[in-house]
């Protein structure tokens, strides 16, 4: 079993729409908001399949978002928020 975040605008006001769309997918266990409101945390079982989900949400009509990767940024630290799923925090540039 894996988790993977996914990056949709409003994610967590339309999360039960959401779900249901992910749910045609097979490997796909649940789905979580998250403290985020464009971020929620899929459970599947194998290997997640970001590229299909987002193809599947974008004709559905939602927005998906582009991820920020923490390495383009040095100032980035990561931090464990409650529930143990890490969080990205960017720091400041000077």
């Amino acid at each position: 079993m894996q988790t993977h975040r996914l990056h949709v605008s409003n994610a967590r006001d339309s999360v039960l729409e959401i779900r249901s769309e992910l749910f045609i997918f097979p490997e796909v266990l649940e789905v979580f908001v998250t403290g985020r409101p464009d971020v929620l945390v899929v459970v599947c079982a194998g290997r997640p399949r970001p590229t299909q989900w987002l193809r599947t949400l974008r004709a559905a009509g939602y927005e998906p978002l582009a991820r920020r990767h923490a390495s383009a940024n040095p100032a980035a630290t990561t931090a464990i928020k409650r529930g143990g799923l890490p969080e990205i925090t960017l720091g400041q540039a000077a």
